[in-house]
């Protein structure tokens, strides 16, 4: 199943609150307009976050300091991590806090590309 998305600015940041309303006021109307899937991947698109053309952790990415959504990838790993077993399947929550641990990674990776100096 494609993950469909908008195209993405640069720095998610530079939306304006204004742009964030807007996707959101999409996401909400293609809620209605968009069929159930068939199967779903519950660890990488779970569909209660994909529905729509924005999935909600790039909403708070945009709307978040770097600082502030990597302390969400953190925490969000570690709630996972210490229910697992308890609740639901102890596989699917390791596969979740893997997920929020890689996209940790991943946000780490961007910001040090982003400001590495290249010596000429």
């Amino acid at each position: 199943m494609a993950r469909p998305k908008f195209r993405m600015q640069e720095n998610y940041a530079d939306y304006t609150d204004e742009q964030i309303a807007g996707m959101v006021k999409r996401l909400t109307e293609s809620r209605s307009k968009a069929p159930a899937p068939i199967t779903s991947d519950m660890v990488n698109y779970p569909p209660h976050y994909t529905k729509g053309n924005m999935e909600t952790i790039d909403i708070m990415e945009a709307k978040s300091t770097p600082q502030e959504f990597k302390g969400h990838l953190k925490l969000t790993a570690l709630k996972y991590l210490t229910r697992a077993g308890h609740k639901e399947s102890e596989l699917q929550d390791a596969k979740k806090t893997q997920w929020y641990v890689n996209r940790w990674v991943k946000t780490i990776e961007k910001e040090t590309v982003k400001f590495t100096v290249i010596d000429e």
